[in-house]
């Protein structure tokens, strides 16, 4: 039936703002699906010029290894400065509330 019916190609995931792995979640419990598991995963990010894109795609792939999903990684190195700080501020922001986060969980143990 069509609803059984199997899907290869590739899952691709351009991981602008790091939030802590949250986004890579979706190909993953996707694959966990009959239809979606011949699919390869894609992870994309964005450097800027002076960063080191190898160290990132190291750093990515380490990380990728801790949350036991495979994919293939790539670094996409841009000259615009601007995306660097929207990715920067939007990090940031999640960084910011993750900690308001894990504050309240403390303040309602206390």
């Amino acid at each position: 039936s069509e609803s059984t019916q199997k899907v290869s190609g590739t899952i691709d995931i351009w991981w602008i703002v790091h939030d802590g792995g949250l986004l890579m979640l979706l190909p993953f419990l996707l694959r966990q699906h009959k239809v979606w598991k011949n699919c390869k995963m894609r992870i994309f990010t964005v450097a800027q010029l002076e960063d080191n894109s190898i160290q990132m795609k190291k750093d990515l792939k380490t990380f990728l290894y801790q949350l036991r999903i495979e994919a293939e990684v790539d670094v996409v190195e841009m000259m615009d400065s601007d995306i660097a700080t929207y990715t920067y501020e939007r990090t940031l922001m999640m960084e910011q509330r993750t900690q308001m986060l894990k504050e309240l969980r403390l303040n309602r143990k206390e």
